[in-house]
């Protein structure tokens, strides 16, 4: 696992709290306040979480189809000035 902070010591076994994918490391999901955090809703879906001193800067949510040919990527990050850009990309397998 990554190194992580001891508030998460307990947690890190706890496999309701870790998400992981075949031949990647388990991440936490978001309970203590770290730069990145991802989690797995389901089969098809992740999303991570960006922050910068406890404030979340980006969030990413990706989405693969049932059938694995189209995957959508909603993106909501602040920009310079500090207004919130939703950006949300879709793409084909060819």
């Amino acid at each position: 696992m990554p190194r992580h902070d001891s508030c998460c010591d307990s947690l890190a076994a706890d496999p309701e709290r870790t998400v992981s994918a075949p031949g990647s490391p388990k991440y936490m999901r978001d309970i203590c306040d770290r730069p990145a955090s991802m989690k797995r809703d389901d089969a098809n879906t992740t999303e991570t979480q960006n922050k910068k001193s406890g404030t979340i800067t980006s969030f990413f949510r990706r989405i693969v189809s049932r059938d694995k040919k189209m995957m959508t990527v909603t993106k909501r990050q602040n920009d310079a000035q500090g207004d919130t850009v939703l950006d949300i990309e879709v793409f084909d397998r060819i």
